[in-house]
């Protein structure tokens, strides 16, 4: 099997849930990957990317970036933020999204790793 095929398969198997309340949960769940998790902003979240799993990049991007400043202490709201602007192209905006991620959870290993 080539790497084209492996990744066709990989996304036509892969699990996407599409619904703010599917997504929920997983939120909830990478919340326990922080220093101190949080649960602000969770709903929130979960209904914008509902809206960026069905294909609307642009509006995620504007709703992301408004959770990530109405929850300014929310990892999550900046992690899913630096990776729609890492997706849309916009590698200077979302240097300084991962930036505003280490500094309100700091010693996070994905922060360094991406």
């Amino acid at each position: 099997m080539n790497r084209e095929a492996f990744e066709r398969l990989v996304g036509e198997t892969a699990y996407h849930p599409t619904t703010p309340e599917a997504i929920l949960p997983e939120l909830e769940r990478q919340t326990l990957y922080h220093l101190e998790p949080r649960r602000e902003g969770l709903e929130d979240l979960a209904d914008a990317l509902a809206r960026a799993f069905a294909g609307s990049l642009g509006e995620a991007e504007r709703l992301l970036a408004g959770l990530a400043s109405q929850y300014r202490e929310q990892p999550l709201c900046h992690y899913y933020l630096f990776a729609v602007q890492r997706q849309a192209g916009d590698v200077a905006a979302a240097k300084q999204s991962l930036g505003h991620l280490g500094r309100i959870d700091p010693g996070d290993p994905m922060v360094d790793l991406l």
